[in-house]
């Protein structure tokens, strides 16, 4: 049996403020993308990046599909230390509706949603959450 999580309210709430925040917009559209790892073929692609991964910072994996918002209310598959990590890709709204750039959102089955980060920084963690931390993702 897997395990998997499903995120509450706040946490969907918070992934959503925070992506958006950190690209300036108040309104956007957010996608999950799955990732396929290109290494070993056996691996089937997955949104929940540890899964796919078995390098810290995923050189392993690329970009396979993205799937819509819709997803984040779905249980999540967890790796086999019950962690996972989702790419969000953050989309401004308009004509155009272009790519503002990728947050990533790291949880567990023992803390729940416990970082947002940033292509590296951390823009929001479970202990300083209200205030922005930037900084060294080992901090």
């Amino acid at each position: 049996m897997t395990n998997k999580y499903k995120f509450t309210s706040a946490e969907r709430r918070t992934m959503r403020e925070q992506a958006l925040k950190e690209y300036g917009l108040k309104r956007g559209r957010i996608e999950i993308g799955s990732r396929i790892n290109l290494e070993d073929e056996t691996i089937e692609p997955h949104q929940n990046i540890r899964c796919v991964s078995k390098m810290e910072d995923w050189e392993d994996t690329d970009l396979f599909d993205k799937s819509d918002w819709a997803f984040i209310y779905t249980a999540i598959e967890l790796d086999e230390h019950n962690e996972g990590c989702l790419d969000l890709w953050v989309y401004s709204l308009g004509n155009w509706g272009e790519l503002e750039g990728q947050v990533q959102a790291y949880f567990s089955k023992e803390r729940g949603l416990y970082r947002i980060g940033s292509n590296g920084p951390i823009i929001w963690d479970h202990v300083n959450a209200h205030t922005a931390y930037w900084g060294d993702r080992t901090k």
